[in-house]
């Protein structure tokens, strides 16, 4: 589906929906890098999940620039919303995450989506990390899928998909996977740009910010808390690092940070098979399988 920059401007027409943990910053930062794309700052500004009551003039002022520019919203709470089977407060409709599809198709009803998946269980174990070293995961791991239903219902693509599907037509929608991002990104970059409208890209800009992961060791779990989570001393490292020598860079790193483990075999083994039927219909919807270490048989 191609579109024209002449329906550049606010309100937004361009919504990278998630999921989250799939590559959006990756992806949001190579598209915001094409001549006239503008990337919301901060890239999720999370409008249509939790700050509706803020109002459009909030909203606007999320973009440095809307004049002759494509805007993009790359907030991941858009894929998150709750859905039947997933406990009393995964189906909960008074949920900041529910609504969204109809709340964008208010504003923006030609809007278009570009949605990230990747396989469902490294995207969990990639989601319970992230919580953790943002400081907004305190259980273990087991304990954390039993009691937020958010870490299994934001991998129901299927489910999520759906919901947008009742006010936008299937086209409205790129569907892309995480894993052909990270082996061919400039590939994904090219099919996103060629469905914008946009021309197409002759090379990967530099420095792209592809996410890496890790938490944060002890106290610096704290700074980060402090300097407002999410990344936020990640991103303050990243202004100083052209400073730092390489010899500091490379004795910090390990103290400063530690290695995700890896996800326990049999939870592995369990979430595949919780979304194996939910793999194999969004398959048959969108032609994209979710699970590529256990091909469809």
């Amino acid at each position: 589906m191609a579109s024209s920059l002449s329906e550049a401007g606010f309100p937004p027409q361009v919504f990278l929906i998630g999921a989250q943990k799939a590559g959006t910053t990756f992806l949001a930062n190579l598209l915001g890098a094409q001549p006239g794309v503008c990337v919301a700052r901060p890239k999720e500004p999370d409008f249509f999940t939790r700050h509706r009551e803020r109002g459009l003039d909030w909203y606007r002022d999320c973009f440095p620039t809307t004049e002759g520019r494509l805007l993009l919203d790359a907030s991941t709470s858009y894929s998150a919303a709750p859905l039947a089977g997933y406990g009393s407060a995964g189906d909960d409709p008074r949920s900041r995450y529910a609504g969204v599809p109809i709340a964008i198709h208010a504003v923006a009803p030609a809007a278009r989506f570009i949605y990230l998946v990747r396989n469902p269980a490294a995207r969990v174990h990639s989601a319970y990390w992230h919580g953790v070293r943002t400081g907004n995961e305190t259980l273990p791991i087991e304990t954390a899928l039993a009691t937020d239903s958010t870490y299994l219902r934001t991998s129901d693509y299927l489910g999520q998909l759906r919901l947008y599907l009742e006010y936008f037509p299937r086209e409205a929608f790129l569907v892309l996977r995480f894993e052909d991002l990270v082996r061919e990104p400039l590939a994904v970059l090219e099919a996103s740009c060629e469905f914008l409208g946009l021309a197409r890209p002759l090379a990967l800009p530099p420095d792209s910010g592809h996410n890496r992961s890790y938490v944060y060791r002890g106290p610096l779990q704290r700074i980060d808390r402090y300097l407002g989570g999410g990344g936020g001393l990640g991103r303050l490292f990243k202004r100083l690092r052209p400073w730092l020598p390489r010899s500091l860079l490379e004795l910090a790193g390990p103290v400063m940070t530690q290695k995700v483990p890896p996800l326990d075999a049999a939870m592995r083994e369990n979430l595949l098979l919780r979304f194996a039927p939910m793999a194999r219909a969004f398959a048959d919807l969108t032609g994209v399988w979710v699970d590529p270490w256990q091909p469809p048989g």
